[in-house]
């Protein structure tokens, strides 16, 4: 017995090393903003139609790899992308922005259609909910078994199957302390007793990461602020133990982490501050005797970029999230190769619009598990087979896809042929049987070629680059590019002794760059087949490197104004010395070094034997430059610059400006811009400056600051100096002689202008265009006289900006009061025959004054009148007065009394000879005493609420009315409003009051609101004695009758608005309480019956 119980147990563990623990349940994956893989092709296909908008997800697909339903902890979708049935409010809620693993999709052992999605949150813990996908037609539903509580939790979550290959344990960690905890799902459903187990406190890092092997043998979170901490689980009993720290030798954040497919690499993402934020990707050995040692950085980027959640794929590729593949997802391509040969690619996959985010969806983990391991896959070479378990087994064999097969435990394979092969193993335990199967690829090998050893001439003490990508199609011969990549390193043999940018070793580089003319680089090229480069070969070869000059490229343009070394300064010859471009040329060279030789031709035929005294051929002309390696003089480079020669300025050497005098002193101001069009005809491409000695016009110094207004410095006359300089910086001088001619207008000769300021701004239009024949008739007959007329003083002395219609002036700029220049000049030599201030522009302000407006008269008041009277602003002036109404004058009295209403009009004109008027309206409105009848008023009795409206104000008469409210006993008063309605009133009689607003009048209306009391008690204590109908009286409504009846119908008493009511007797007999009944019979018609209570 004890035998076959365990035949039985090594067939039923063998079974579990051989199953593959899942199908395609993993192959569809959402996350992310919108983003979307599809893993059931040969390779991922972006998906957009995804619903997630939160850091991570679950995802859960069948055994085709046919969507389910995902969720990002919060919302459940189905296959159609819609919520599904119950499927909102999951608690992974507060934690979102710290961590990607808070939820995750587990299968029910044994069942087709039970589901559960576990979530985790420092606050609301570990909780599960199940879905059953027999509900809603299939789309699956929520069932009422929804956010069961099973344990503290942190915001990590990570699962992996039983030993049995069956269960599945969900495991996370508890927020604030030490303990693992463990959940078994097995075909019972979720065992909620966890399975605890103690690590280290993750106080500080709540959030994070929690990752297990895929073997399920391996887990991996948060050490402390330098480590992360790996151990061991017994997925036979749910317990974490032996925890070992993996330093990263940084004081960092986790961020994210992996397993390769064999739980043998260990991949890392943190930051960690280093005077900028840094992100870096760590690899770690995990096969390695001190796994800390086997540190690599396989990326490493600064502030924004960094790499975030990771997640193994159903292509045994590992896939990242994180800011440095915005738009895209990141791949970690061969996860299993040590070094950087992994080929980690930041933008590995574009998401078509989609945005990763910081996290991915995550399985359970032996999802991506693989048993059988191979090494050596390269066409030509033997492939090692080995079958990944610790399960013992009988016999095994394995069948290579091409017709061959092996029994050995660990087979050597060549394959004839590269491509896809299916390897079936078949395990044997007693009478157990059975498979699994994995597809292996054969890749080719290429051949590295050899590449000659190449002379390099390079610059002496400046970077130079050699593009090593040149020996590809040598190194390649015919080899596809596609399929193999070429990869350069620096031999780790024999360090040179000139400084890199990198250390020497297997770093690679794509080109050679360094500051030293001579040396020797041993170049190693590697050539690696793209998918799967551990099927390679190398070549060695060296670059002997030899100094060359490096000679400047961007030598300036040698120039020359034309000048008289060569015939004329206007023919464009000159000599040049073109040495005195030596230095430049060389470019910071030892002139012992090299060899200078100038040319005329750019195929350096033609040399320039004397290159100190060199005349031009022509005014733009290229000088090319050859410069060698004394030494060796193939190491040779060239250059060129310009010789170029440029015309002076065309100016005539002596002009003449003359100016008129303002007074009779022999000096006046200029404007020397005048003259520039006569001294030369390029003014607008040339720089024209003014100087007071010729040496300072040569030399460009001390120029004349106020051109537009220069003074003579000697009496009638002075000379200036022009420089005209071009564009090229070539320039010539004029000589300038200014001439002041002295005549004035006589000084008594003043025009005065008023207008009224009718825009209150004190701007008015003028007209003073006869003051241009007075001027001219002050001249004898036949002068040739230009007359301009100007703003200011400085204007008319620069002659700028003259008046262009005097016709129609404005002051603009010179408010109330303004001097207007007149300057005349003569045609025929400019002489100046008058300037002055002639004329004199006054605006003057209007009358101010006010009147108050509206006002208001009483129409119902034929005796009622108010007076109109307008307030001046200043009572020392004086002014007539013109009233209207309807446009015509009804009164010229400083004020005016009217009765009647309507839109009067006051006009205030000055009487000081400007004739400046200013006009206002007065608007005198109407009202009156409102006329109100009962017939105008709506009095709503005998009701639970009494009230008294007024049907409509406006026929009241024309006024603005309120409304007020009293009882006749004073005792209720309702003061005034606006609105004509008073409710809930008490019955009994009142006083209305409508009083106009404007203060025409106020009228009273006694109003009757009829009521009864419910009860009275006649037991002659003074209050309620009597019972009487309320809001009648010997004037209101006096014809009145009231019967009392008892319940049966007798006539008790009959009562008239006079009497004071019944006291409760019949007959002299007081009667019994108990209800009563009346009839009453108003004079207004109205019959109303009713009754009441009789209390003693």
């Amino acid at each position: 017995m004890g035998t076959l119980r365990l035949a039985i147990f090594i067939a039923f563990n063998l079974f579990l090393a051989l199953n593959s623990f899942a199908q395609k349940e993993a192959n569809i994956w959402y996350f992310g903003n919108g983003a979307g893989l599809d893993f059931n092709s040969s390779s991922a296909v972006v998906l957009t139609d995804g619903q997630t908008q939160a850091l991570g997800s679950a995802c859960m697909s069948d055994s085709n790899g046919n969507l389910l339903f995902y969720s990002d902890g919060i919302t459940v979708w189905n296959r159609n992308h819609t919520v599904m049935q119950n499927g909102m409010g999951l608690l992974a809620g507060l934690d979102l922005e710290y961590s990607g693993q808070f939820v995750i999709a587990i299968p029910k052992p044994n069942s087709l259609n039970i589901y559960y999605i576990f979530t985790s949150d420092h606050t609301f813990g570990l909780r599960y909910s199940e879905i059953d996908m027999s509900l809603d037609n299939g789309f699956g539903a929520i069932t009422n078994i929804k956010n069961v509580y099973l344990s503290p939790a942190n915001t990590t979550i990570s699962a992996v199957h039983h030993a049995n290959g069956q269960d599945i344990w969900v495991l996370t960690h508890g927020w604030a302390n030490t303990e693992f905890y463990s959940i078994l799902v097995t075909s019972s459903g979720v065992i909620t007793t966890p399975v605890t187990s103690y690590g280290y406190p993750l106080t500080s890092y709540w959030y994070g990461v929690l990752k297990f092997s895929p073997n399920g043998q391996k887990l991996v979170t948060m050490g402390d602020e330098t480590s992360v901490a790996l151990f061991n689980f017994d997925n036979t009993t749910g317990l974490v133990s032996d925890p070992l720290k993996i330093n990263l030798g940084v004081s960092f954040g986790l961020l994210g982490a992996e397993f390769s497919p064999s739980g043998n690499v260990l991949y890392i993402s943190g930051s960690f501050y280093n005077s900028n934020f840094t992100y870096n990707l760590w690899q770690f050995d995990l096969t390695a005797t001190n796994i800390s040692s086997s540190k690599v950085i396989i990326s490493s980027a600064i502030e924004s970029q960094w790499v975030y959640q990771m997640q193994l794929a159903p292509d045994q590729k590992i896939y990242a999230a994180g800011s440095a593949s915005t738009g895209y997802i990141s791949t970690i391509n061969f996860p299993e190769i040590i070094g950087t040969a992994c080929n980690f690619e930041t933008q590995g996959i574009y998401l078509n619009g989609g945005n990763a985010g910081d996290a991915l969806p995550q399985f359970i983990q032996s999802y991506f598990y693989v048993n059988i391991e191979t090494e050596n896959v390269c066409y030509g070479e033997p492939t090692q087979f080995q079958f990944n378990s610790s399960k013992s087994y009988d016999s095994l064999l394995w069948d290579f896809g091409d017709g061959y097969t092996s029994t050995d435990e660990k087979p050597l394979h060549t394959y004839n042929n590269v491509g896809d092969y299916t390897v079936t193993l078949t395990g044997t335990s007693g009478l157990k049987t059975t498979t699994a199967t994995k597809v292996l690829t054969i890749y080719e090998k290429p051949i590295a070629y050899p590449v000659a050893d190449q002379i390099l001439c390079a610059q002496k003490e400046t970077e130079v680059f050699y593009d090593l990508s040149t020996h590809a199609p040598t190194v390649l011969n015919g080899q596809d590019p596609n399929i193999f990549k070429l990869t350069y390193y620096l031999k780790t043999e024999g360090e040179p002794d000139f400084e890199l940018p990198f250390p020497p070793g297997d770093i690679p580089i794509a080109e050679i760059r360094t500051n030293n003319n001579v040396g020797i680089f041993n170049i190693k090229i590697n050539i690696r087949n793209i998918n799967h480069p551990e099927c390679e070969d190398s070549v060695v070869f060296n670059i002997h490197l030899t100094a060359i000059p490096n000679p400047s490229q961007t030598i300036v343009d040698l120039n020359s104004c034309d000048n008289l070394s060569v015939g004329t300064d206007s023919d464009g010859f000159v000599l040049f010395n073109l040495t005195q471009k030596e230095t430049e040329i060389l470019n910071g060279e030892l002139p012992n070094d090299f060899d200078i030789k100038y040319f005329k031709d750019a195929d350096l035929s033609n040399e320039i034997i004397l290159p100190s005294q060199y005349q031009n051929t022509a005014s733009n002309e290229t000088i090319y430059v050859e410069i060698s390696n004394k030494i060796h003089p193939e190491c040779k480079a060239t250059t060129s610059f310009k010789i170029k020669v440029f015309a002076l300025p065309t100016v005539l050497e002596q002009v003449d400006l003359k100016q008129c005098d303002d007074d009779v002193d022999g000096f006046s101001l200029f404007n020397l811009n005048e003259i520039i069009d006569e001294i030369t005809p390029n003014a607008i491409n040339e720089i024209v400056t003014f100087h007071e000695t010729e040496a300072d016009a040569i030399s460009g110094t001390f120029p004349i600051a106020n051109v537009t207004a220069y003074k003579n410095e000697t009496v009638s006359f002075d000379t200036l100096w022009a420089r005209i300089e071009n564009s090229s910086g070539c320039f010539k001088t004029s000589q300038v002689d200014l001439t002041v001619t002295t005549t004035q207008i006589p000084g008594t000769f003043l025009r005065e202008y008023y207008a009224c300021d009718a825009m209150e701004n004190g701007i008015a239009a003028f007209d003073f265009s006869i003051v241009n024949g007075e001027i001219l008739d002050m001249f004898p007959s036949g002068q040739e006289l230009v007359i301009n007329y100007y703003r200011n003083e400085a204007d008319a002395l620069s002659e700028t900006n003259p008046i262009a219609d005097i016709s129609n002036y404005s002051n603009i700029g010179y408010p109330y009061n303004q001097d207007i220049y007149v300057r005349v000049d003569s045609k025929i030599d400019n002489d100046c025959i008058g300037l002055g201030s002639h004329i004199k522009l006054h605006v003057e302000p209007l009358p101010e004054f006010n009147i108050e407006t509206p006002q208001i008269v009483c129409s119902s008041d034929p005796l009622f009148t108010v007076i109109l009277d307008p307030l001046e602003a200043d009572p020392l002036e004086t002014f007539t007065y013109s009233w209207m109404l309807n446009g015509i004058e009804i009164a010229t009295s400083p004020t005016l009394t009217v009765s009647t209403p309507g839109t009067y009009s006051i006009a205030l004109t000055k009487t000081n000879g400007t004739g400046c008027s200013n006009s206002k309206e007065v608007f005198v409105n109407a009202s009156e005493t409102a006329d109100i009848t009962l017939t105008d008023v709506v009095i709503v009795d005998l009701s639970e609420n009494n009230s008294i409206t007024i049907k409509n104000p406006s026929s009241l008469g024309n006024g603005d009315y309120w409304f007020a409210l009293e009882s006749t006993n004073g005792l209720i008063s309702y003061p005034y409003q606006d609105e004509p309605i008073f409710e809930n009133l008490k019955s009994g009689i009142y006083t209305l009051f409508v009083e106009d607003k404007k203060g025409c009048g106020l009228v009273t209306l006694p109003i009757s609101v009829i009521g009864y009391p419910k009860f009275f008690t006649p037991n002659n204590d003074g209050v309620n004695d009597t019972w009487h109908i309320q809001g009648i009286n010997a004037f209101i409504q006096s014809q009145t009758n009231i019967y009392i009846f008892d319940r049966y119908g007798k006539l008790l008493k009959q009562l008239n608005p006079n009497e004071n009511g019944w006291d409760g007797t019949y007959n002299g007999y007081a009667l019994t309480t108990d209800d009563y009944w009346f009839k009453l019979s108003l004079q207004d018609g109205r019959t109303v019956m009713g009754h009441f209570a009789l209390k003693r």
